[in-house]
């Protein structure tokens, strides 16, 4: 789950709520977590790490997420597709 707080200073945090949850894609089914935010024209983007877990183990992925510039409470958009996956064997059994 991928969680957002507001701060008048950065010091103290409150307003927490979720943001985004596993699941809504195939690639992160079973965990998401993100990078801190970059600002970008567009908004806020957020790189996020996804995890399916198939029969032969977890594998990991990469997407993004564009949270709005004026309210970062809100999700602009997702990528529906992964961005990065793992392929070669090394990579999906470790």
């Amino acid at each position: 789950m991928i969680w957002v707080s507001c701060s008048p200073d950065l010091v103290h945090w409150g307003q927490h709520r979720p943001l985004l949850a596993p699941g809504y894609a195939m690639w992160n089914t079973s965990k998401i977590g993100p990078t801190p935010p970059l600002r970008v024209p567009e908004g806020w983007l957020v790189i996020v790490h996804g995890v399916e877990t198939p029969c032969d183990g977890p594998h990991y992925y990469i997407g993004a997420i564009l949270l709005d510039a004026d309210d970062p409470r809100k999700v602009i958009g997702k990528t529906r597709s992964w961005m990065i996956a793992p392929e070669m064997p090394y990579e999906t059994n470790g």
